[in-house]
């Protein structure tokens, strides 16, 4: 399932913290773009940072920024906002070529409840222009679960894209504090669009991100279901927000399976 397609989420401006122990270590990186850093950001550091990854073997992926953004939102001004904030990620996907990029959806029924065919429209309008701007055919773009208490609408918006470069990932942590459908069922939905999985652990109420086993989450039988009938490994990214857990949580994955 594994074999080297364990990666650790990262923000861009931790990695020349890390940077040493991740080489030394060999650990894939998921990096996180916030906005913030999108505008500060120094193309010429981050041709020198792919080298690096290229020099150590490291493996990446791309988690496009997301906070104040909606793909599908009512306001064509936060739509276009929100391209803008991706076509800034695209410009360091094409010098660092990641395997993905995960992006979130932004549908809730708080907002959406009752216009859901009014995010869906936009939402076809937004991915289909920036499937079409991938800096390279072989990156895929992934809409990950948040706030959806069902899959049905991640499943219906990658159905009617019907793209190779447009599918899901499964975040087990949000699934344990916002879904209402049982885990069975999320699966069995989504497992034909699936490319990625974020892995943290919870206790039901709150997105805590805590490290592999301490929260309630049964990990192993998430990874049973998942495994069942895949053809191909995934892209499995620990989102535990500190070091100390996202060790413990590769050291969980180590011991357990």
């Amino acid at each position: 399932m594994f074999s080297n397609s364990v990666f650790i989420h990262i923000p861009y401006q931790k990695i020349a913290e890390y940077k040493p122990f991740v080489f030394e270590k060999k650990i894939n990186l998921e990096i996180y773009f916030a906005g913030n850093v999108l505008d500060e950001i120094s193309l010429n550091d981050v041709k020198v940072l792919q080298e690096q990854f290229a020099d150590n073997a490291i493996r990446t992926t791309f988690h496009a920024p997301f906070l104040d953004l909606s793909p599908g939102g009512f306001d064509r001004k936060v739509r276009e906002l929100t391209l803008f904030r991706i076509r800034q990620v695209l410009k360091l996907a094409n010098i660092i070529h990641p395997e993905n990029i995960v992006v979130h959806p932004g549908f809730d029924n708080l907002r959406f409840g009752g216009f859901e065919n009014v995010w869906f429209e936009n939402s076809i309008t937004t991915w289909n222009i920036v499937i079409k701007e991938l800096p390279y055919q072989d990156i895929s773009i992934t809409i990950e679960n948040v706030f959806e208490e069902n899959p049905f609408s991640l499943v219906k918006l990658v159905s009617e894209i019907n793209s190779k470069n447009f599918k899901i990932c499964f975040d087990i942590g949000h699934f344990n504090v916002f879904g209402k459908i049982p885990l069975t069922q999320w699966i069995d939905s989504i497992k034909p669009h699936l490319r990625e999985l974020h892995i943290h652990d919870n206790n039901g109420n709150n997105d805590e991100h805590k490290a592999l086993g301490d929260g309630g989450i049964d990990i192993k039988n998430f990874f049973v279901l998942i495994i069942k009938g895949m053809e191909k490994n995934l892209i499995t990214t620990i989102e535990a927000h500190s070091r100390e857990n996202a060790l413990k949580s590769l050291e969980w994955l180590k011991n357990n399976l």
